[in-house]
């Protein structure tokens, strides 16, 4: 494991305290994380062991908290800086003149680390003001403190999430929903089970992995199919 942390981990990181990354790109850097461990592990998918499992067994943590660990020790780096350094002042400033453009923008270096930030419990306008910035050994405590307890919280949403999925259950979902999607010509009507409080994910009986019965209280009702609108099933199997 140190010689995937020294080879394998260091190339793949290089540079990402500059990186300016979306969830695709984290998940795509996470499945590579999880296959190299779960072969230097040797762990075999019919084990059916989780993601967290498997880091919890090569005691590491996920891919989001390098990065979140290195950007946040660039930014103290530069923070650290004198006022008259190049990467200071480009960090600190702002651009006077210029339109932003139409639609959704592009996702700025300042928004993902305003966003990793927040996850550590840091507010952004007290950045430059915190005194532990200034000193060197202090802000790398207080970075891996703040990362180990949002990997901590990330674990345990995952963990969480997977025991619902497991159960079938999923708390504070709303009682019904009815969706009419647009076809062509006609519509695909598209009728949810009627659930309360919780509802139960049914799956198709030829899937492998099958969901649990559902609760006594639902009920599956077929819709009633006018002329101008086809069922899901009738739609899919076109």
């Amino acid at each position: 494991m140190a010689v995937y942390k020294a080879f394998i981990l260091t190339v793949l990181l290089y540079g990402s305290e500059t990186w300016v990354v979306y969830r695709g790109h984290v998940r795509k850097l996470e499945q590579f994380h999880i296959r190299c461990l779960r072969r230097l592990a040797h762990v075999r998918w019919q084990e059916k062991k989780s993601n967290t499992e498997v880091l919890q067994i090569c005691n590491i943590t996920g891919i989001k908290a390098f990065l979140i660990t290195a950007q946040l020790r660039w930014t103290g780096h530069v923070l650290r800086m004198g006022d008259n350094r190049l990467p200071k002042a480009f960090f600190c400033s702002e651009l006077e003149e210029g339109t932003r453009s139409r639609g959704g923008q592009r996702k700025r270096y300042k928004d993902t680390l305003k966003a990793n930030l927040k996850r550590c419990d840091i507010a952004p306008p007290e950045l430059e003001e915190l005194y532990i910035v200034l000193d060197r050994s202090v802000w790398r405590s207080h970075c891996k403190t703040s990362v180990q307890q949002f990997e901590a919280g990330r674990v345990r949403t995952l963990e969480t999430k997977r025991e619902q999925r497991k159960t079938g259950t999923c708390l504070n979902a709303a009682t019904s929903a009815e969706v009419l999607a647009r076809r062509g010509s006609g519509y695909m009507h598209i009728v949810a089970l009627t659930y309360q409080p919780e509802f139960t994910v049914i799956r198709d009986p030829s899937c492998r992995r099958l969901s649990p019965p559902p609760p006594p209280h639902i009920t599956l009702t077929p819709p009633s199919t006018p002329a101008n609108q086809r069922t899901f099933a009738s739609a899919v199997c076109e």
